[in-house]
């Protein structure tokens, strides 16, 4: 009965914090288009993305055959708001807002205390390493980026549950978001490890478990393979047109992954706060923002660690650390092989997910040392804010 009782206390725990923390996320998504409202309009290729939805052309197989998909986030757009870019405005926010919530429910699905992962996912949502993050010629890829999250989290959930309904539910997220856009195949492929991370043992299950998880992933990236080789995927064949295994496009690989990682530890950092408005009105807004971080951090901690694990786990903070870091060049590679590699607008989407986890459980072992703790915690959310 005790039992019972405790287990049913970490669910309420786990239900308040995760509320709390989607609010604050929903209010700092929010926060960044209030100075300029949802006024963004397309560039070039959107306006004909929407021209096609005014003609009832929801997706269109024929735009890029590898990405039939490609269309639909602009598609919705345009049903939310009809003859403007309202609707795919709408749209954009709300992947920054579900990336960031969906980050922060798997690190606590992974036995990081809430704190470093509310902090991750605020991180997510304003990190800077791109260059694109707020052109509505980049929804589509954080639309995709977050059907993998959400993928992810289902998968972890079908590994803890056994509930079919979550591995269907990947399977569905999988198939739309590689449909959109493929940047995620080398992590999906991956993903199983979580898993692992999770129960922290491989059996049998476990090895079941990742054998569906991969069922739409091998269907999805031999179709892309195949239209690939033969030449049908046009746009991927024509980026790609140049790279070989010649000593200077290694040179060039290896340099940009270099760039990578400078993108996402300070250069992207240092010229966002170059570029920044200082006037009365933006400070208004930061600050109200840091506020807001600093009081959903601290209630965070009131609620303690995540429902599966003890807090402050030295070795779980320091494997997001390596995996955050890992992830950033996952996350370019699908960019390496093509000239899009050098640009630093729409290939760092997904590797500033790795980065925002790795740059708060960083934060978080900095102030370890601190004592007492509440005095640590403090810092820590000083620092995070």
């Amino acid at each position: 009965m005790i039992a019972e009782e405790r287990k049913t206390l970490r669910e309420r725990k786990a239900l308040i914090a995760g509320l709390a923390a989607a609010m604050a996320l929903l209010l700092v998504v929010a926060a960044q288009w209030v100075p300029f409202g949802f006024k963004t309009t397309g560039l070039a290729e959107e306006w004909g993305l929407i021209t096609a939805a005014e003609k009832g052309r929801l997706v269109s197989p024929g735009y890029n055959p590898h990405r039939p998909l490609t269309p639909l986030p602009w598609s919705v757009g345009y049903l939310l708001s009809p003859n403007s870019f309202l609707g795919t405005n709408l749209v954009h926010a709300l992947a920054f807002f579900g990336k960031a919530l969906f980050l922060y429910l798997i690190l606590t699905r992974l036995r990081i205390h809430r704190v470093v992962a509310f902090v991750a996912a605020c991180l997510l949502v304003v990190y800077p390493s791109d260059a694109g993050l707020f052109t509505l010629r980049t929804t589509h890829i954080h639309i995709s980026v977050f059907l993998y999250l959400v993928a992810a989290f289902l998968f972890l959930e079908f590994v803890r549950s056994r509930s079919w309904l979550a591995i269907f539910g990947s399977w569905l997220a999988l198939a739309v978001g590689t449909a959109i856009y493929e940047v995620a195949f080398p992590l999906i492929f991956i993903t199983p490890l979580l898993g692992l991370w999770q129960q922290r043992r491989w059996n049998r299950s476990l090895l079941k478990a990742s054998a569906l998880w991969l069922v739409v992933p091998v269907v999805a990236f031999a179709r892309f393979l195949m239209l690939f080789f033969s030449g049908q995927a046009e746009r991927a064949v024509s980026l790609s047109a140049g790279t070989g295994f010649d000593w200077e496009s290694i040179s060039s690989i290896a340099s940009r992954i270099g760039v990578a990682y400078q993108r996402n530890i300070w250069s992207g950092w240092a010229e966002t706060i170059e570029i920044l408005d200082h006037g009365t009105d933006y400070f208004a807004i930061s600050a109200a923002v840091a506020l807001l971080v600093a009081g959903a951090a601290w209630y965070q901690l009131k609620l303690g660690a995540s429902e599966i694990a003890e807090p402050d786990s030295t070795r779980d903070l320091l494997v997001v650390c390596g995996v955050g870091f890992a992830i950033i060049a996952i996350g370019f590679l699908p960019y390496l092989p093509t000239v899009v590699r050098n640009q630093i607008w729409r290939v760092y989407i997904l590797p500033s997910i790795g980065a925002a986890a790795a740059f708060s459980s960083a934060l978080y072992l900095m102030t370890r040392a601190f004592r007492p703790r509440r005095f640590r915690d403090a810092a820590f959310i000083a620092l995070a804010a």
